[in-house]
């Protein structure tokens, strides 16, 4: 409902809203609107390297309004959002199959509902100022979502090595990617491959077999003349609730009061 909030971040140990509390966040949320939440920054701002642009990367709230739970029209694209969210990443242009889609977003910026055909997609992410200069590439299907609304971030550090993190702290610095989100709270990793297993050994002592990646988890292949599919770096669709968080070094939660 409409109303003044407290949106609380906390630690994953914490076990209520006043419990392991990292940041107390006040908002006034208007009847009938829509809003896109994204937690974004750093929660050591000296830690890490710093905006090109001069932008505060302390760890914050993004909350911008207009956030569409079903398409506007029914042409069959795509409507994105575009949030900017990498700490020490500059002004960058996105590219849509070499044509301009986003131009001149910088860190923390939060666009409106842009149009994409529902198809694949090569999406480059450039300077602002130097379309010839490409970043990073991502080739996106986005037949799925025609008709829908989904958010993309751009995420994680364009230079992960350059932090300064304490020498006892061993958890991943995630690399730059763009993460997509849709109105129903899935996300997908763009940055991430996909594989399709296929198990056609009819050997019975092959019915289970087992596949490891390093940092992430083991997944467990199908029985005979069966298939399974996932994403190197990403979770299985099925697996991810809302609300949905980028990868992030630091530890994050939310409640509201």
């Amino acid at each position: 409902p409409a109303g003044d909030y407290d949106i609380i971040i906390a630690g994953s140990e914490s076990t209520g809203p006043g419990d392991a509390v990292v940041a107390t966040f006040p908002a006034m949320l208007d009847d009938g609107e829509g809003y896109t939440v994204v937690a974004n920054g750093v929660l050591a701002p000296g830690d890490f390297e710093g905006n090109p642009d001069g932008r505060d990367i302390a760890f914050d709230l993004l909350i911008a309004t207009g956030a569409r739970s079903s398409a506007a029209s029914t042409d069959g694209d795509v409507e994105i959002r575009v949030v900017h969210g990498a700490t020490d990443a500059p002004t960058v242009d996105v590219l849509a199959d070499d044509g301009p889609f986003v131009d001149d977003a910088a860190y923390r910026d939060v666009t409106g509902y842009l149009g994409a055909p529902a198809a694949d997609v090569d999406l480059d992410v450039t300077p602002g100022n130097d379309n010839t200069t490409v970043v990073a590439s991502f080739d996106v299907d986005l037949g799925p979502f025609a008709d829908a609304p989904l958010t993309v971030l751009a995420s994680g550090f364009l230079s992960p090595g350059n932090e300064n993190t304490d020498a006892g702290d061993d958890r991943p610095v995630a690399p730059f990617t763009l993460i997509a989100v849709a109105a129903d709270g899935t996300v997908i990793d763009l940055g991430a491959s996909r594989a399709q297993v296929i198990h056609n050994a009819p050997d019975p002592g092959a019915q289970v077999a087992r596949s490891e990646e390093r940092s992430t988890s083991t997944s467990t292949a199908p029985f005979f003349r069966r298939s399974m599919t996932s994403r190197s770096g990403a979770q299985p669709r099925s697996s991810i609730s809302t609300p949905a968080f980028a990868p992030s070094p630091s530890p994050r939660a939310l409640a509201t009061t």
